[in-house]
């Protein structure tokens, strides 16, 4: 049995970032602009998901970015059909 590193948690990348300030922003702004917010939200959280399956540390990260990148692309779904 191989020994693989268990990452949970690290220093936070420039997607989480973006994802976060995305976030925030749409949070305090309304109109178009918290759109445009929202879409960065988006923009950041696919590419940090897509990232974890891809090149994740271990079984953990991966399955985190699936789940985080269903829940996006859901979301994504729901506002298109609102």
């Amino acid at each position: 049995m191989s020994k693989e590193r268990f990452v949970i948690v690290q220093k936070p990348n420039w997607q989480l970032v973006v994802m976060s300030v995305g976030w925030l922003g749409k949070r305090l702004v309304d109109g178009i602009y918290g759109d445009i917010l929202e879409t960065i939200f988006y923009f950041g959280g696919i590419v940090w998901a897509y990232e974890e399956v891809a090149r994740g540390a271990n079984w953990f990260r991966r399955g985190l970015g699936i789940v985080v990148l269903s829940v996006l692309l859901y979301g994504i779904f729901i506002n298109i059909n609102s």
